[in-house]
């Protein structure tokens, strides 16, 4: 409340500065405790570490790298506000996913128009290439979370667009070490029926059961509506979402 009122146009942004200091802090004290750990099991001795001193150097680290001038070979990390104006040949996007991009606090059709209008400014910022991803599971306080792809995928159009899927193995934190990723040919889904068309049944690994009430498209860039029994209705990308065809189920409830 103190940040909306002091400042209206750029609260939300410092809003979420503010939750990433609090996860940074909160990540430091867990890579001790782990460090602790493992060379208690081991027999090893460890040196005790303060933890807001390292803390404070790590910060201290980041700081000093994004105060220097950004020269070939480098990356820049920014924020999708303070990317406006600026371009760059190779442009990555993370968390392209649901409650993140659009914003779970922007549920309203204006606050998702918002949201839109955010993420297009940072796709407009590739010359060249661009890259977006979401992640399967996010870890959130003390527990994991699963996450959905952002609705926004559904609404890419182009014949350059091409979608990689990555291990999506629940549990599996150095799948980014291995080479898992892989091109999915947009002439895959054509060959044979994939068996997603309306009115078939689908199990999606997070939401459940649901039946196809729409179809677009073909190959990797092809959308469906879905209505899950629990979840509602969702929008899904083929080539992102974990969804397997089904048989009708035996207590199959009106769809219409």
């Amino acid at each position: 409340p103190h940040l909306e009122k002091s400042e209206p146009e750029s609260w939300q942004e410092r809003e979420r500065n503010l939750a990433e200091l609090v996860a940074a802090a909160s990540e430091t004290e867990e890579i001790l405790s782990s460090v602790s750990s493992r060379a208690a099991a081991s027999g090893e001795e460890f040196e005790q570490i303060d933890a807001l001193s390292l803390f404070l150097e790590r910060i201290a680290l980041v700081t000093n790298a994004e105060m220097k001038s950004t020269k070939d070979g480098q990356v820049s990390l920014m924020t999708l506000h303070s990317a406006k104006g600026l371009e760059f040949d190779r442009v990555v996007i993370i968390g392209v996913e649901e409650t993140l991009i659009p914003h779970s606090r922007h549920g309203e059709p204006e606050g998702i128009e918002e949201e839109r209008r955010l993420l297009y400014v940072g796709v407009t910022r590739a010359r060249r290439e661009l890259v977006m991803s979401h992640a399967s599971w996010r870890r959130r306080f003390d527990h994991r979370e699963p996450r959905l792809p952002s609705s926004f995928f559904t609404q890419l159009e182009g014949t350059s667009i091409v979608f990689e899927q990555g291990d999506s193995r629940e549990g599996s934190h150095r799948g980014w070490e291995q080479d898992s990723f892989g091109h999915i040919p947009d002439d895959s889904f054509q060959e044979e029926d994939d068996g997603i068309h309306p009115g078939s049944w689908i199990r999606h690994e997070i939401l459940g059961r649901g039946v196809v009430l729409s179809a677009q498209g073909h190959g990797a860039s092809k959308r469906i509506s879905v209505r899950f029994e629990q979840g509602g209705e969702k929008q899904l990308v083929v080539a992102y979402a974990p969804v397997t065809p089904i048989s009708p189920p035996d207590d199959e409830w009106n769809s219409s």
